[in-house]
């Protein structure tokens, strides 16, 4: 037991700050406030005297937690956002969620009145203990501990707690203080604390001999990838170098750049077409990884698992529901290890014949999309023209499904982050700016409704190592629903389609973002092949009208392509 200590505001916040520091944190995010004022007074200090401790700073706690996502997926380790108490709080939830979906680590200490203060009218008090509900690995409530020993026995009751966590994800310290807010006294002395190491979630070290059966025994094997990080694609390249089965990969997979002849690039419009459906016909399908972006992936799951022999094996590293079919024999297993216990399946048996459909279907596409100006050629030509090493941050609703359906990179060395946890247009810009943190080169395509959405967080990117590129697919509103059944509704453009009329020129200015307007792929292309200043990040806005219109005649046009039913 630690000696007896009176304990001080800014002692109890430096002892935490050396806690997420032993947990692995090394970046933390910090939004302003007085109730959390001896959390960023001790930061600013440490920042100074702890080896790769990183301040990121924003006024906006919505932003600030999207960029604390960015950073956690980017650098691969846990991430602590920091804020003062009341809405500040509830503005981190879009975040939570989405790093509870997708398992990425983020610690919130969430500043907090003292219990007196609570249920009374009190400014700025509001229920913040236990804030996040179900979206929250674990959320532990730390009372204004009177000595040190009182805050030895609260953090120790935490470590245990955190030790038996079986996934990765999103942790509340709701942590109560006391006036004076701004006292600061002489720290603690370091080894008071005498903290142990703490074992984290590790991905399963095993694998069912059944499922290997399965795969030994299966005559045509198709293999689908979801999402996955650059660490897995890494894992997982060599398994997948030697197979001689299909391949299909989401735009998130990361293997959108690799240049093996069994992978199909345009898995989802090859699908659309009744000759390559026809002759795929697996009697297995493997997937890694979730959250498949293609809705006719799916769609054809369905239709394959309606066959009673039907056999699907989902492969995650972690315990995680991510079967919305609910029909996959789900195992989690270390990807590290997957090229040392997976059997390579067998020879598809028409895979030469898959291989000649998508190079037939790659062949026309240029013909069939790059000649007018819509959202799917400018994801096709912000996709040839990113450098190696590049790294782009796909935008939901339309900006990643053109991604998907239509494109795929000319460099291997491509990384591709999206939040397709929940799938919403929150934070988006505020997590591609983290991409700056490791890229030299990162992008950003965002449809016009999602960047008004987190304007604010535009002014991140001044602070950031490294510039960055935005290209805003402006088409006036949410043009998504052009492809949906919305379209045929009379409260269309009302309630749907919301269109705003507005353009981007005077925020770039706002935030001191190099700003480009195009309206057509020759100047698009110029644009990309010209480096623009290697300080300011730019905002390149691709103002488009009645692209989605185009859009809607392109997968019929696939699905008649006498090319691929001449492949037979």
């Amino acid at each position: 037991m630690p000696y007896q200590h009176t304990l001080h505001n800014s002692q109890w916040a430096e002892s935490l700050i050396h806690l997420m520091y032993h947990l692995g944190v090394r970046h933390f995010c910090v939004a302003p406030g007085s109730r959390n004022a001896a959390f960023s007074l001790a930061l600013f200090r440490l920042s100074r005297e702890l080896d790769g401790l990183n301040l990121h700073t924003h006024f906006d706690e919505r932003g600030l937690g999207f960029l604390a996502l960015g950073l956690a997926r980017v650098q691969q380790q846990p991430v602590c956002i920091v804020t003062t108490s009341g809405t500040a709080v509830a503005n981190l939830h879009p975040a939570v969620v989405e790093a509870f979906e997708t398992l990425v680590p983020l610690f919130i200490l969430s500043a907090d009145r003292p219990d007196r203060l609570l249920e009374c009218g009190a400014n700025q008090a509001i229920r913040q203990k236990h804030m996040f509900g179900a979206n929250a690995r674990l959320s532990v409530n730390l009372s204004c501990p009177a000595d040190s020993q009182a805050l030895h026995q609260q953090i120790s009751g935490f470590l245990q707690q955190y030790a038996q966590l079986s996934l990765p994800g999103p942790i509340q310290l709701n942590c109560q203080f006391d006036e004076p807010l701004y006292e600061q006294v002489p720290p603690l002395p370091l080894d008071w604390l005498r903290l142990n190491p703490v074992t984290c979630a590790t991905p399963a070290q095993s694998i069912d001999e059944t499922l290997l059966d399965i795969i030994r025994s299966s005559r045509s094997t198709l293999i689908l990838l979801g999402q996955l990080t650059p660490l897995q694609h890494r894992q997982l390249l060599p398994w997948i170098s030697r197979l001689r089965c299909p391949v299909i990969a989401d735009i998130a997979s990361q293997f959108r750049g690799c240049d093996e002849v069994h992978l199909l690039h345009y898995g989802d419009l090859l699908l659309a077409h009744p000759a390559f459906v026809a002759q795929l016909q697996p009697d297995l399908v493997i997937q890694f990884g979730g959250r498949i972006v293609s809705k006719r992936v799916g769609q054809f799951l369905e239709q394959y698992l309606r066959a009673p022999e039907a056999q699907y094996l989902l492969l995650s590293e972690y315990d995680q529901p991510l079967d919305p079919t609910r029909r996959a024999r789900q195992q989690t297993i270390s990807f590290e290890r997957v090229a040392e216990w997976l059997p390579s399946p067998s020879v598809h048996p028409n895979l030469q014949l898959l291989i000649r459909q998508h190079q037939q279907l790659a062949e026309a596409l240029p013909d069939l999309v790059d000649g007018s100006w819509h959202e799917a050629a400018v994801a096709r030509l912000l996709m040839c023209h990113m450098p190696a090493g590049s790294a782009i941050m796909a935008g939901n609703s339309l900006s990643i499904r053109m991604l998907d359906s239509y494109g795929r990179f000319a460099e291997r060395d491509i990384h591709v982050y999206s939040s397709r946890g929940a799938s919403g247009i929150d934070g988006l810009v505020a997590t591609a700016a983290a991409l700056t943190s490791a890229y030299q080169h990162s992008y950003l395509l965002v449809g016009d409704t999602a960047l008004l959405h987190d304007l604010n967080s535009l002014a991140l990117l001044a602070k950031m190592p490294a510039a960055i590129t935005i290209v805003v697919l402006n088409n006036n509103g949410g043009g998504i629903f052009d492809l949906l059944p919305a379209s045929q509704q009379t409260a269309y453009e009302q309630m749907f389609l919301m269109p705003h009329g507005l353009a981007f020129q005077h925020a770039a200015a706002q935030f001191e973002l190099d700003y480009e307007l195009v309206a057509d792929l020759p100047g698009l292309q110029k644009l990309l092949t010209v480096s623009g200043n290697p300080k300011r990040s730019r905002l390149i806005e691709c103002r488009i009208h009645e692209g989605t219109t185009r859009l809607k005649g392109f997968i019929e046009q696939i699905r008649q392509l006498p090319a691929i039913s001449a492949c037979l």
